[in-house]
């Protein structure tokens, strides 16, 4: 979305922050903050450090599922917006 206004992402992998650049643009996505913090954990569980995985220890298959879930629903709203979009 911020390629789409012209504006070039920031090297990061904080979904918090690239929410919080995208809305400041005028565009609304909508994934829940608590969803935006989780996907956060996943990916920083990806790569264990001495503060372990995730908030609560190793990933479990609900939280593959709960990221995979998020992850499609945005990808659903994302697709509406870059449709209309491109309709206009």
């Amino acid at each position: 979305m911020l390629l789409e206004v012209g504006r070039r992402p920031p090297r990061t992998h904080d979904i918090v922050e690239l929410l919080n650049l995208v809305g400041a643009g005028g565009t609304r996505i909508e994934m829940p903050l608590d969803d935006a913090v989780f996907l956060n954990s996943v990916y920083r569980g990806r790569y264990p450090t001495e503060e372990g995985l995730l908030p609560y220890g190793e990933p479990t298959e609900a939280d593959a599922r709960r990221a995979l879930n998020i992850a499609e629903t945005v990808i659903r709203h994302l697709e509406g917006v870059l449709g209309r979009a491109a309709n206009q």
